[in-house]
């Protein structure tokens, strides 16, 4: 559409059409797709001609979809707190921790520091915000220990 046909990368949700999760065309598997994001003009322009929301999918061949995990494993962690901590799960090993005790001992010093947080609120007057980061689990620990974060 007047972009010298380059590439686009736009967030869809695609959608089996079958129960083997596509539809043969020409030996090539398509997938309905519902753009997650689109022009409010065309949105408009959809409802005032009466169109339904199903209207709105396309058929888009596999080869131009990228199909990824709704939950992708991620090793490691997104938050810093337990980043800090697992930098220790070399030198815990060291001591002859093992993986499980180590995840233990992490998630102890993690408590601890929530704890400390809300108490730090508590006395400074301000709301006690109760969010916990979810557990280190072993995966993570594992990961630490192999370098990989």
């Amino acid at each position: 559409r007047g972009d010298g046909d380059s590439e686009e990368w736009r967030p869809v949700l695609a959608e089996r059409l079958n129960d083997h999760g596509e539809e043969e065309s020409q030996g090539t598997k398509k997938f309905k797709a519902s753009y997650l994001h689109v022009a409010s003009a065309d949105v408009e322009a959809g409802a005032m001609a009466g169109e339904s929301a199903d209207a709105s999918k396309v058929l888009v061949d596999e080869t131009r979809v990228l199909l990824a995990p709704v939950q992708p494993k991620i090793l490691g962690t997104g938050n810093f707190e337990q980043a800090k901590l697992l930098k220790q799960a070399t030198q815990l090993e060291g001591q002859g921790m093992t993986e499980a005790e180590i995840v233990r001992h992490l998630n102890q010093q993690q408590e601890d520091m929530a704890k400390k947080r809300a108490e730090l609120q508590e006395s400074a007057g301000l709301p006690v915000t109760r969010t916990h980061a979810p557990p280190i689990t072993q995966a993570m620990v594992r990961a630490a220990l192999r370098g990989a974060l």
